[in-house]
């Protein structure tokens, strides 16, 4: 297509002001609307045009940025919404500030709005109304018509709008300078009792009792899923024991209502379909619904019993799941579950202890034990020989691994120095006589008296080991007053930091093209490289075949998982747009974005040539703000202000998910 320039623009602040004004009859603050702009209803009802048959007026896009408080009032129009069926249709009235808002909206009062923080007199005053759609319900970091306005009754909350100055209808926006997040216990008591609001947790383990049905699509490459299971007789448990082959039950079933039976939920219609277009290799093993769950891989993973499956959900709608995915009960659940070991028979002294026999060899002696053939006991038959200082072996040892570091926690004889080794190869040695063949890591051990026989031992790493890899450890324990030098030896995994970034929606604030909808590519780079060999990066379109869109929302369904090796805590996703206005044949002049990588630039500034348009969103992620097994956030990044010729200008909304395992 042919390129059309656009009007040039300046950038004031953070506020977009176009350089030429079609009417400088407008005064600040206030200032009769001009004859140009369409009628704007009262609040409650959508805009309207002077005439049925007339083409929709379109103004200039204006950055609006509110100030919560008293005089903020947000009305419900419509729903479904005429510009988005899944969302309602709502619109905000406000004042006009009494003053310049100033150049970043720090004289900006109290449920007031402005878009112009300079009190250019070339810019119309504010109309007091702008009309937005939001979801129809929404969760504690998406608003909708009940949660905005109480974020918005706080002075210290700021949204920002980016609206047409004629239809006064935004398209896009956000919380400003901070992010949106509304408890949604106190927006929305009247629905459910502190029970019903709990989060639980359905885990289920594969087997025949288990059916599954595919539902309608849902999205690009999503579909809905149904699960139909029987119930467990016995809750889950911490690390599902209570589950019989092919049932389902709550983890925990105190105070909770009976399980439904079915759990409807959302998947994948094909997790490898980039790997198949490329051609690159698919998973096709019987565990590939860990790594790659749809609606294919997730009903085969669950016919082996071996395999659990968790499902979140909220107890005030039991049968459809907020999250899901394959259960790999870690080490720490494990060990949080087993029941505390039986006391080991012990050998109390009557009298002060005597002095120890030569050679630490101890003394063995006649043990009370089963006769052959029965169960009382016969002096002389079936008596094992026992030493008595074995008693104070090293015992209960518990191993819990973390991403870079292990804590080895054991039992063993009062007042000793015991060492813990660990070394990527396994011991070599016979037993009692274990040693590593290298440089193993030493630990620092510290001891605990318990009031009893025994010490309680912990040994940690004082350095950081490697993720995602398998360690064997060595704890010796050296000959004490009453104890003989023994070890026991073990092996033991660190954990794997995974990523998963799913991407829902791309807006489009400005195409990037006056005469048409833009022919827009949209792809990811991200520094370092974390996701796998042959991934592809494209979130919308490709170099030869983009996309055809015009300014609005634009709902995608892409999911980038990282591969087996452990991520790093901190990366950057680049996230290029780039607008296609090239004549037909002519590549003369190509744009930068496809010479972007981390060696050269992780970042890239708009711009514009003869060819093309572009511009950029950069995300910082640091992944040690999201602890635990498995966490994540929503985020929504717009692309940098429009500068050097680019009028391309979009905003980005995914989820970040980091599991560690």
């Amino acid at each position: 297509m042919s390129r059309v320039v656009r009007c040039p623009c300046l950038l004031r602040g953070s506020l977009l002001l176009p350089a030429a004004i079609a009417s400088a009859e407008a005064q600040y603050p206030a200032a009769p609307r001009s004859p140009t702009q369409s009628t704007t209803s009262v609040v409650g009802q959508l805009p309207l045009n002077d005439s049925a048959s007339a083409p929709p007026k379109t103004g200039v896009l204006r950055q609006l940025v509110c100030r919560g408080g008293e005089g903020v009032q947000i009305t419900t129009q419509q729903y479904p919404s005429p510009r988005n069926p899944a969302q309602v249709a709502v619109s905000l009235s406000y004042r006009r500030n009494s003053r310049p808002a100033g150049s970043g909206y720090e004289q900006l009062e109290p449920g007031a709005c402005s878009w112009n923080q300079l009190g250019d007199a070339g810019i119309p005053a504010e109309p007091g109304i702008v009309h937005f759609d939001l979801a129809r319900q929404g969760a504690e970091e998406i608003p909708d018509p009940a949660t905005l306005p109480v974020y918005l009754g706080d002075s210290r909350h700021y949204w920002v709008f980016y609206v047409d100055d004629v239809t006064q209808i935004s398209g896009s926006h956000s919380a400003y300078g901070g992010r949106f997040r509304v408890d949604s216990t106190l927006t929305r008591p009247r629905k459910a009792s502190a029970t019903a609001l709990r989060r639980e947790r359905l885990r289920c383990r594969g087997g025949a009792g288990l059916a599954f049905h595919r539902g309608s699509r849902e999205g690009q490459n999503l579909f809905g899923m149904t699960l139909r299971y029987q119930v467990a007789s016995t809750a889950a448990g911490p690390v599902g024991t209570g589950l019989q082959p092919g049932t389902c039950a709550w983890a925990d079933r105190t105070d909770a209502r009976a399980e439904p039976g079915r759990i409807r939920f959302t998947t994948a219609g094909n997790a490898q379909l980039k790997q198949k277009q490329s051609g690159s290799a698919v998973d096709t093993s019987a565990t590939a619904a860990e790594r790659w769950p749809d609606v294919h891989t997730i009903p085969a993973y669950m016919t082996d019993p071996a395999h659990l499956w968790t499902f979140t959900v909220s107890l005030a709608d039991p049968d459809s799941a907020r999250q899901h995915h394959a259960w790999l009960p870690s080490i720490a659940e494990q060990i949080a579950s087993q029941p505390p070991a039986s006391a080991s028979p012990t050998l109390e002294p009557e009298g002060p202890a005597g002095a120890k026999p030569p050679g630490g060899s101890g003394t063995s002696v006649s043990f009370p034990g089963a006769s052959p053939g029965g169960e009382r006991y016969t002096p002389g038959e079936g008596a094992p020989s026992f030493n008595p200082s074995a008693l104070f072996d090293i015992k209960n040892v518990q191993v819990t691994s973390g991403l870079e570091g292990v804590a080895i926690r054991f039992e063993a004889a009062p007042n000793l120095a015991p060492t813990v080794m660990v070394y990527t190869a396994a011991p070599v040695g016979a037993a009692g006589d274990l040693r590593f063949d290298g440089q193993p890591v030493k630990l620092t051990v510290a001891g605990t008296a318990t009031g009893g026989t025994h010490w309680r031992y912990s040994a940690a790493s004082p350095t950081p080991l490697a993720r995602g890899t398998r360690y064997w450890f060595i704890a010796d324990a050296p000959e004490g007053p009453n104890s003989r030098a023994n070890q026991t030896a073990g092996e033991f995994r660190t954990l794997t930091q995974r990523v998963r970034l799913n991407f829902s929606e791309i807006t489009l604030i400005s195409d990037g093209d006056s005469e048409s909808d833009g022919d827009l590519v949209f792809t990811t780079v991200t520094c370092p490289r974390i996701f796998p060999a042959g991934f592809s990066y494209d979130l919308a379109g490709t170099y030869v075949t983009p996309v055809s869109w015009a300014e609005g929302r634009h709902p995608i369904s892409v999911e980038f998982v990282s591969g087996e090796t452990s991520v790093p805590d901190r990366f950057r996703l680049l996230i290029v747009g780039m607008e296609d206005d090239h004549d037909a044949g002519d590549r003369s002049n190509p744009a930068p974005t496809g010479r972007i990588s981390c060696e050269r630039s992780p970042d890239l500034e708009p711009g514009s040539n003869s060819t093309d348009e572009w511009n950029s969103i950069a995300i910082d992620f640091d992944l040690t703000r999201y602890p635990g097994a498995s966490a994540g956030e929503q985020f929504i990044r717009r692309s940098k202000p429009l500068r050097n010729g680019s009028t391309l200008m979009f905003e980005v909304r995914g989820h970040v998910t980091v599991t560690r395992e």
